[in-house]
C-alpha cells in the first residue's frame, strides 16, 4: 500500500497551526503529524486528489505551503512507538498504548493502539471530552461516539459504566482501528461499531451523545443529535476553534438545545448541551 505525504509549512507566528490542522481536515487525508511549523499529512495514492488540493481555496488565501511526495509502505505502529506518549486524563484515568510501560496503577486504564487514527487523547478536543465525561453519570446508559476515530470515548463510556455505546466513524481505517481497541479493553459485546454518517442513528436515542468531529459536520448534524438525544441526557460537542463558537451556539439554539457549559483549550471548546424541555 503507497501512501502520499504532503507537507504543510507555515510560520508559527502567522498562523497557528490548529487552525491549519482544522481546515486541511476537510481534505481526503487519513492522518496527520505535527511538528512545530509544519504538518505532515497523509493518504492512501489511491485515494488522493491532487486537484482538489491544488483548487483548495483555504490555502491559497493563507500563508501556508505545501509539497507531495510518494512514499511506500509505512510501519505505522512503529512511527507510533517513536511519538505516542501516555495521557494521564485524570489521577484515575490515563491513555496509553500496549507498548507502554506504567509503573502506576489507573482505575481506568484505557488501551488504545492508534494506528494513525484520531482520538489518542494527546489533541486538546479529545482530552476536553476524555476530562468532561468524569462529571456524568454513565450507569446504565445508552452512548453514541460519533467520529469515533480510534473508539476511546466508547471505551471509556462503558468504562464509567454504560450499557452499550454505538461508536461510528466514516472512515474504513478508523473503522477496523475502533474494532481492534474493542477488543484490546474487552470491550466486545458492549461497543458496536458502525461505518457511516449520521443517517445510521435515525430511530434510536441515547442519554450521552459525544461528537468530537469538526464545524461543517457538526453543524449539519446537530439537529439529528437533538432528535436522537433523550430527554434527560447530554450531547457533548468537542472540535470548534474560538472563531466557530458563535456559528455552533446559534444552530444549537435554533434546533432546541440549551448550553449547559463551555471549556476551552488551546484555542479548541467543548460544549454540553441538553435538550430545551417545554412544559
Amino acid at each position: 500500500m503507497k501512501y502520499i505525504e504532503v507537507e504543510f509549512t507555515f510560520n508559527p507566528e502567522e498562523i497557528d497551526g490548529e487552525i491549519v490542522l482544522a481546515e486541511i481536515s476537510d481534505l481526503a487525508f487519513e492522518s496527520f503529524a505535527e511538528e512545530d511549523g509544519k504538518i505532515l499529512a497523509y493518504a492512501q495514492e489511491e485515494d488522493f486528489d491532487a486537484s482538489a488540493l491544488k483548487d483548495f481555496q483555504w490555502l491559497k488565501d493563507n500563508p501556508v505551503k505545501f509539497k507531495q511526495n510518494q512514499i511506500n509502505d509505512i510501519n505505522w505502529n512503529e512511527e507510533w512507538e517513536k511519538n505516542f506518549d501516555p495521557i494521564e486524563v485524570s489521577d484515575n484515568c490515563i491513555v496509553r498504548a500496549t507498548f507502554h510501560n506504567v509503573e502506576k496503577e489507573y482505575e481506568y486504564d484505557l488501551l488504545i493502539d492508534p494506528k494513525m487514527s484520531f482520538g489518542t487523547g494527546h489533541h486538546a478536543t479529545t482530552h476536553l471530552v476524555l476530562k468532561n465525561m468524569f462529571q456524568f453519570n454513565f450507569e446504565g446508559s445508552q452512548v453514541l461516539d460519533m467520529g469515533a476515530g480510534t473508539g476511546v470515548l466508547a471505551v471509556l463510556a462503558i468504562k464509567l459504566g454504560a450499557d452499550h455505546a454505538l461508536a461510528i466513524d466514516n472512515n474504513p481505517w478508523a473503522f477496523e482501528n475502533a474494532m481492534d481497541n474493542v477488543k484490546l479493553n474487552d470491550c466486545e459485546g458492549k461497543i458496536t461499531v458502525e461505518i457511516g454518517e449520521s443517517e445510521l442513528i435515525q430511530g434510536k436515542t441515547f442519554n450521552y451523545i459525544l461528537a468530537n468531529i469538526n464545524r461543517n459536520v457538526i453543524l449539519a448534524d446537530l439537529p439529528h443529535y437533538e432528535k436522537a438525544l433523550a430527554k434527560d441526557g447530554a450531547l457533548l460537542v468537542s472540535g470548534i476553534m474560538n472563531h466557530d463558537v458563535q456559528f455552533v451556539l446559534d444552530k444549537a439554539k435554533e434546533v432546541g438545545l440549551v448550553l449547559d457549559s463551555l471549556e476551552e483549550k488551546d484555542n479548541w471548546n467543548l460544549f454540553v448541551f441538553k435538550k430545551l424541555l417545554i412544559d
